[in-house]
């Protein structure tokens, strides 16, 4: 059972999310799993960190890899990254590590190309998704920006797998990424 509840405070755009994803959820389904963790991006994003963390924690731990399944680990997976991601920025490094080795086993990615080479096409195209995503509705701009942070957020938590094939400052422009659609995806979910 997922740990989510609806609050008053929460706006309609929110509610909406939260009514769904309750409503629909099924923990192998790998839709439904991308549903959940791109609200628990919303959550995290609008300084709701604790009931992001409940809401992952309620279900990223149910699912284990299956070569069969990959779209649903991809699902998870990204769930468990940003689980990850929120730990270590509080401050739970140990936790974090311990989140990022499950995914370091069982890579979310497609071993088609080395890592260095997924960065290097996602920050390519993250400034054509900045430019574009003001010309969505509503509900596909938080969804777009989510989805900016969720793959910027693999890059961060995975980067000490790949830092040889980069140059270093790319986790400083990864995590300023992050950050720049972290604050975007506030605004969008809160107006």
């Amino acid at each position: 059972m997922l740990n989510l509840k609806e609050y008053p405070t929460d706006n309609k755009f929110l509610l909406r999310t939260k009514k769904g994803v309750l409503k629909n959820f099924k923990a192998n389904s790998a839709s439904r799993v991308d549903e959940a963790v791109i609200l628990a991006t919303y959550l995290y994003a609008t300084g709701k960190a604790d009931e992001a963390v409940g809401l992952l924690e309620s279900f990223v731990h149910a699912v284990e890899y299956s070569p069969d399944r990959e779209d649903l680990w991809s699902s998870v997976g990204r769930g468990v990254l940003l689980l990850a991601y929120i730990y270590g920025e509080g401050g739970n490094v140990d936790l974090e590590q311990r989140l990022v080795s499950i995914i370091a086993r069982n890579d979310i990615l497609s071993e088609d190309m080395p890592r260095a080479a997924y960065l290097a096409e996602e920050l390519a195209d993250h400034q054509d998704i900045l430019t574009r995503y003001p010309e969505q509705s509503h509900k596909y701009r938080c969804q777009s920006l989510a989805q900016q942070s969720l793959i910027f957020i693999y890059f961060y938590e995975l980067f000490p797998l790949f830092h040889n094939d980069v140059h270093a400052s790319e986790k400083k422009v990864v995590a300023q990424i992050i950050q720049e659609t972290s604050w975007l995806l506030k605004i969008e979910v809160t107006s």
